[in-house]
C-alpha cells in the first residue's frame, strides 16, 4: 500500500489533462494523506494535486503544515490572483537563484500581471541561463516565451515558439 501512495508523487508529472489522471491523483493523494498525516512528502504531494485541480481554498488550508512550502503558497496566491503578494516572492527568488526556471516563471509572472514587455525582457536572462541539454526545460521556456507574445498579441511570434517548444 505505501509503495502504490508513493506513485502518486511520480504521478504529478505524468498528469496530461485527462480527468481520469486528476481523479486519480486526488484520490492518491488523499489516501496517502491519511496513512501519514505527519509525511512531508504527502502534505506536499496532496497540496500540488488541489492546486492543480482549481482546488484553492483546501491547498490553502494545508500549505500551512508544508515545510518549506513558501513556494506552494506563491502558486496559490498567484493562481488566485493576488499578485501583490506573489510577485515579490517571484522576484526574489529570480534575484537569489537566477536559473533558467527561477527566471522564466518570474517573466511568466510578469506576463499575467500585465507587464508583457518586462516579462519578454527577462527570457533572453532566461535562456542565457541554460547551461545543460534538458529537452523538457527547452520545451517549457519557449512554452513560457510564445505564452509572452500571445498576451502580447503578436500571434504570428507567439505561434513561432509554440511550434519551437512542441
Amino acid at each position: 500500500a505505501a509503495q502504490n501512495l508513493l506513485r502518486t508523487e511520480q504521478r504529478l508529472g505524468a498528469l496530461r489533462g485527462r480527468l481520469e489522471d486528476y481523479e486519480d491523483a486526488l484520490a492518491r493523494s488523499e489516501a496517502w494523506l491519511a496513512a501519514r498525516p505527519d509525511d512531508q512528502t504527502a502534505l506536499r504531494t496532496r497540496v500540488q494535486v488541489l492546486t492543480r485541480v482549481h482546488r484553492f481554498a483546501a491547498a490553502r488550508a494545508l500549505v500551512g503544515k508544508v515545510k518549506g512550502g513558501d513556494d506552494l503558497a506563491v502558486t496559490i496566491e498567484e493562481a488566485t490572483g493576488h499578485f501583490e503578494r506573489s510577485a515579490p516572492a517571484r522576484e526574489a527568488a529570480a534575484k537569489k537563484f537566477p536559473n533558467p526556471t527561477t527566471l522564466g516563471v518570474y517573466g511568466a509572472s510578469l506576463g499575467v500581471q500585465g507587464k508583457v514587455d518586462e516579462g519578454l525582457a527577462v527570457m533572453p536572462k532566461a535562456a542565457a541561463a541554460v547551461h545543460d541539454n534538458a529537452p523538457e526545460l527547452f520545451s517549457w521556456l519557449l512554452f513560457q516565451w510564445g505564452r509572452l507574445y500571445e498576451l502580447k498579441g503578436d500571434l504570428a511570434t507567439a505561434r513561432d515558439f509554440f511550434a519551437e517548444a512542441h
